[in-house]
């Protein structure tokens, strides 16, 4: 059995209203290191909703009650049976914990104000390595 890593995390698509920004919010974290149970956004304050498609790989820890991007709901290594893991098996393995967070199945439409699973995984060479 083959494994990948791989970091788990919801992207709203309009933003969580909240309180302020912490200060450590001005230090970037590498997408690799980012930890489950917080959240974070591609910029310090999270002024825009997030837009799909971003290659951005570093990010910024925010309050959850703040604006945020995303909110790391699993981190860990994916088991797969392939060389490289499938859109079925990454939704096995993130998909529970979404519906634990919010009661329901990840949304498959497109919808104002949804909250979507994401998935991250290392680029390969030396992302993959690390």
């Amino acid at each position: 059995m083959r494994k990948r890593g791989i970091s788990a995390v919801v992207a709203a698509l309009s933003l969580v209203a909240g309180g302020t920004v912490p200060a450590e919010a001005a230090t970037p974290v590498f997408y690799l290191n980012m930890k489950a149970g917080s959240c974070y956004s591609f910029t310090s304050v999270a002024k825009n909703p997030a837009k799909i498609g971003n290659n951005i790989k570093n990010l910024y820890l925010v309050s959850c009650a703040s604006n945020h991007h995303f909110q790391v709901i699993k981190a860990g290594l994916a088991p797969s049976t392939h060389t490289a893991l499938t859109d079925d098996e990454l939704y096995s393995f993130c998909g529970p914990a979404y519906f634990d967070k919010f009661g329901a199945d990840a949304p498959s439409d497109i919808s104002a104000g949804a909250v979507y699973l994401r998935w991250f995984y290392p680029d390969p060479g030396a992302e993959t390595k690390k």
